[in-house]
């Protein structure tokens, strides 16, 4: 909801009762390009000359111009490009060495994860952060093991975006929000 807030749209649910299912409308106004000017935080301001490059993956066409649109409130962050599926990312990271690769974890053809070590295999200086739903510990216990830089749950708000972009970028390894506390040591 907050990324399409961003983009001045609408989110509308219906159902006809339990166990009918749903129906999910998003609405986006079509406008010109617009530039949209938000400062960074006072204490994550970009460090001067430096400028993180990004790849883009995920499946929908709209949900890569979301996260295209809020990361290009950071003055720091540039998209040098996206991708639509896991194969086409490992292509893209080869090419474009890019600095971080926001990825969809969820998405037809290869995995996430899959993706991930792919990436991480053609482009090793690349950094990965996944985008999904799954908030398990095994979830992110798998992410990790693949390599990941960052770990964020679905619908991060653009500033949160742009935080983890300078938090990984920066060789901090971050999760949002944090993961849950590790079982004892028996």
């Amino acid at each position: 909801r907050s990324l399409v807030a961003l983009h001045d749209g609408r989110v509308e649910a219906r159902s006809e009762g339990p166990a009918r299912g749903s129906e999910f409308i998003v609405s986006l106004r079509v406008a010109a390009k617009t530039t949209v000017v938000q400062p960074a935080p006072p204490d994550e301001e970009p460090k001067p000359g430096t400028k993180c490059r990004v790849l883009i993956v995920d499946d929908r066409p709209v949900t890569r111009e979301v996260l295209h649109a809020a990361l290009a409130l950071a003055n720091d962050v540039v998209v040098v490009g996206e991708a639509d599926s896991g194969e086409h990312a490992v292509q893209e990271a080869g090419k474009l060495t890019p600095d971080i690769v926001f990825m969809d974890v969820r998405k037809h053809g290869m995995s996430g994860i899959d993706s991930t070590k792919a990436i991480l295999e053609a482009s090793p200086t690349t950094r990965v952060i996944l985008i999904t739903g799954d908030e398990s510990r095994s979830s992110m216990d798998e992410a990790l093991r693949a390599g990941v830089s960052g770990y964020l749950l679905n619908d991060p708000s653009a500033d949160e975006l742009v935080r983890m972009a300078r938090r990984v970028f920066e060789a901090v390894s971050s999760t949002w929000p944090d993961p849950p506390p590790l079982p004892p040591a028996a």
